[in-house]
């Protein structure tokens, strides 16, 4: 009879602590939903820095601001805008001047995002909700490209013999 009963005050023991582990797991880490919401949140800011970088490509080659985002795709680039993770509706973006806009997207959760590498200082911190993102162009950070310097399939110097050989080196 003794035996049964250690036996059941073990059972009981073993069963609080990992009740109480998986209580603290859950009070320190979040819910699986909670942690799956803050994953979209940050792929929500990854696609929005991803945008940013694209328009500034864009202002770089056009020296302007696109009409709207799907003027962003480039199939020979490979570019595809990307969409809200959850909902697959497209980001808000909005032309403020020429060298402003705004990026918004609908978050789950309040957070703070990661600066994007190439603009290190930008603030990407968000709000349950829609959050929107000015952010301004600097010529003097992001020059336009010099469509001049593309190469025409000319060669650049004429051809050069080279001893043994019957054709010169291009």
């Amino acid at each position: 009879m003794q035996y049964g009963k250690r036996l059941q005050t073990i059972a009981i023991i073993t069963s609080v602590i990992v009740l109480g582990a998986i209580v603290v797991g859950l009070v320190v880490v979040g819910s699986p939903a909670k942690e799956r919401a803050h994953k979209r949140d940050q792929q929500r800011i990854s696609n929005l820095q991803e945008i940013e970088n694209d328009i500034v490509i864009y202002w770089q080659a056009k020296k302007a601001l696109p009409p709207g985002l799907a003027d962003l795709n480039d199939a020979t680039r490979g570019i595809t805008i990307p969409t809200d993770p959850q909902t697959k509706s497209s980001y808000v973006f909005k032309t403020i001047d020429s060298l402003k806009f705004q990026l918004c997207a609908t978050f789950e959760q309040d957070g703070k995002g990661t600066p994007n590498y190439r603009t290190s200082d930008d603030n990407w911190d968000y709000h349950v909700g829609q959050t929107c993102f000015d952010r301004t162009i600097d010529p003097a950070f992001y020059p336009t490209l010099d469509n001049s310097a593309i190469p025409t399939g000319k060669p650049i110097a004429p051809p050069v013999p080279v001893p043994g050989m019957t054709e010169p080196v291009r």
